[in-house]
């Protein structure tokens, strides 16, 4: 599974992550992650990107996320680093 990460303003720039794929909404522009705690499976680590991104589209296990600037793509890189960080620990916290 990979998110693909763009921007429009520098083409050149392509972020590859690998591992599991947020969940996102369109109504709201929102992503999200399970973070399970214990035996309780809805937490949920979310961000919603302002400004949203330009396209967000999924094919087979790859989601692409374009975003018209650089600091807006690299923004979430981050986010999207540090949430399965957060969600790796709330899954050591499991039981069982």
């Amino acid at each position: 599974m990979s998110v693909l990460i763009a921007c429009i303003e520098d083409p050149s720039v392509t972020i590859r992550l690998e591992g599991r794929l947020p969940d996102y909404s369109p109504a709201t522009n929102q992503f999200s992650l399970n973070r399970p705690i214990g035996d309780d499976w809805l937490q949920y680590i979310r961000y919603v990107p302002s400004p949203p991104p330009v396209i967000v589209r999924t094919e087979e296990s790859t989601l692409f996320v374009v975003f018209q600037r650089r600091d807006d793509a690299e923004r979430f890189e981050q986010w999207l680093i540090d949430a399965r960080e957060e969600q790796d620990r709330g899954f050591k916290t499991m039981r069982g």
